[in-house]
């Protein structure tokens, strides 16, 4: 329990330092910064699940439900990489794609940490 607060809090502290954005900011770079605090939050509960498993306290089952949804959360990070490459090089102002995928990547890793929560936490 200690480690999960301690990542949540680590979380939030990247979270205040990558989402420092001022009143210029475009959506493209809030989105990078919005994608690099995922990465970060992500980067966490994998390592804290790495901990987990190394030390024998998951099943089979767990382990592929766990890899199963940080496959979506792959995927989800490659569409919004490519939403993103694809705004900046079009230099227009339409971010709805960005907005799209970086939503689509947020739901991905809310479905992530829920399960690794689930089982870190067992």
């Amino acid at each position: 329990m200690k480690r999960l607060t301690l990542a949540i809090f680590a979380s939030f502290i990247v979270a205040v330092a990558v989402l420092d954005t001022g009143c210029g900011s475009t959506p493209a770079e809030v989105a990078y910064k919005g994608e690099a605090l995922i990465i970060q939050s992500i980067d966490l509960g994998m390592k804290l699940w790495a901990d987990q498993v190394n030390a024998g306290n998951a099943t089979q089952k767990q382990v592929d439900e766990v890899k199963a949804a940080y496959n979506v959360y792959y995927n989800a990070q490659q569409a919004a990489k490519a939403a993103l490459m694809k705004y900046l090089a079009s230099q227009t102002k339409d971010s709805a794609d960005v907005q799209a995928a970086n939503a689509a990547v947020v739901n991905a890793e809310n479905a992530l940490l829920s399960i690794l929560n689930q089982f870190i936490l067992k």
